[in-house]
């Protein structure tokens, strides 16, 4: 139901009887029944919306943090010793395992994934730069001097970097070996 503003239903008269005088005048003004006050925004904020607006961080940054720090002391003690200290991801997925040995069991595993992925990458880029080196030294045997620019230029543009930086080296190593022991500087020998 709606009720007029005070003013007008008493025809005008703002001080009509008991009513009016209680409202001191304030015809128009909206008054609550409800005595405390009302929550604005909604529904209160949880803890973890709170400590994320004072950090400056995500929402979903603290979450992680909070599962991280759940971690038994053993998986932490273990990320430690075996480097995953500081790696989100493997500690993320050690939280979510449910017994302490098994966060253990989950970040050991890891980090022994890590090390051979590591170890095939290094095996493999020693590979890939021996192979430059020998392309390049017979590339140097065979690239008159005059086209040594454009070679090395054609070689970055393929993206065989490595082919390219070995070859420039050889062609310096080639020159350097070629220069009469008279012009070069104070202190290098021959070959």
């Amino acid at each position: 139901m709606h009720f007029p503003p005070f003013s007008t239903a008493t025809g005008g008269r703002a001080h009509a009887g008991a009513r009016g005088r209680a409202s001191g005048g304030l015809a128009n003004a909206k008054v609550s029944g409800q005595l405390g006050q009302k929550p604005q925004g909604g529904r209160p904020e949880s803890g973890i919306s709170a400590m994320a607006r004072a950090l400056g961080i995500t929402r979903k940054e603290v979450e992680r943090a909070l599962l991280i720090a759940a971690l038994a002391p053993e998986a932490k003690q273990a990320a430690v010793e075996v480097g995953l200290d500081d790696n989100q991801a493997a500690l993320l997925d050690a939280a979510k395992e449910k017994t302490p040995e098994a966060q253990v069991v989950s970040l050991k595993a890891r980090a022994k994934k890590q090390s051979a992925r590591r170890k095939a990458t290094r095996a493999d880029a020693d590979v890939k730069k021996r192979a430059a080196r020998e392309v390049a030294s017979l590339l140097v045997d065979c690239v008159p001097a005059d086209a040594v620019d454009r070679l090395l230029a054609g070689l970055h543009e393929a993206g065989w970097t490595d082919v390219a930086n070995a070859f420039f080296h050889a062609v310096l190593r080639r020159r350097a070996e070629e220069r009469p022991a008279s012009t070069r500087p104070e202190g290098e020998g021959a070959p």
